[in-house]
């Protein structure tokens, strides 16, 4: 029996490409990567609601400055695109106004294909069901077999209990609360913050 060649053993293995809908478009929304020319209007989106996404979410310092943000999110898109590690989004209106965001992240490819996920939506578009809307075109991309979506099994999303508006959410689009054993404290601005994960399987 001829032994295996030392080159075949030590050669990497390449990362699975995966190509996801890219732009995504619902009834309202068009939802695509965040790029330079956003920059005015993400950080005008952004701006009035920075204190609530920074106590509510670990997507923005409080005293980070726009600009540094808008850069931030850039780079995190462009590496975890390029090693599809993340689905991170913005959503616009029929007007090109940033509505929202929607965010797959910490994609694990094991026995399991995984994803955490997060979203926003400005205040001033908000009962109007377009995070719902979002979230599902989201799911949609997530779940989708390979290489037309992630092929994922599964998406995560963890929820403060005392945000009512994403519970509600979670619950619409049939997403389940997976209780105390899969309960996580998040660091948002200077005070840990227990949250509860919901769950959604292809």
């Amino acid at each position: 029996m001829s032994a295996i060649p030392a080159r075949s053993i030590l050669t990497p293995v390449r990362a699975v490409p995966v190509f996801a809908p890219n732009p995504l478009r619902t009834a309202r929304l068009l939802i695509r990567p965040l790029r330079e020319s956003d920059r005015e209007a993400f950080m005008s989106a952004v701006a009035p609601m920075r204190a609530e996404l920074a106590a509510t979410m670990s997507l923005l310092r409080l005293e980070e400055p726009l600009d540094a943000f808008f850069e931030r999110q850039i780079s995190l898109l462009r590496r975890t695109d390029d090693q599809s590690a993340g689905w991170r989004r913005i959503a616009f209106d029929d007007a090109g106004a940033v509505v929202g965001g929607f965010n797959l992240f910490g994609i694990t490819r094991g026995l399991t294909f995984e994803a955490e996920a997060n979203w926003w939506i400005t205040p001033d578009k908000r009962g109007q069901g377009l995070a719902t809307e979002g979230v599902r075109a989201m799911l949609d991309a997530a779940f989708a077999d390979l290489p037309v979506g992630l092929g994922l099994h599964a998406v995560h999303a963890s929820i403060d209990p005392a945000n009512t508006p994403s519970i509600r959410l979670a619950q619409r689009i049939g997403m389940r609360c997976e209780g105390g054993s899969r309960r996580v404290s998040i660091l948002l601005g200077d005070r840990w913050v227990m949250h509860e994960t919901w769950t959604i399987r292809s």
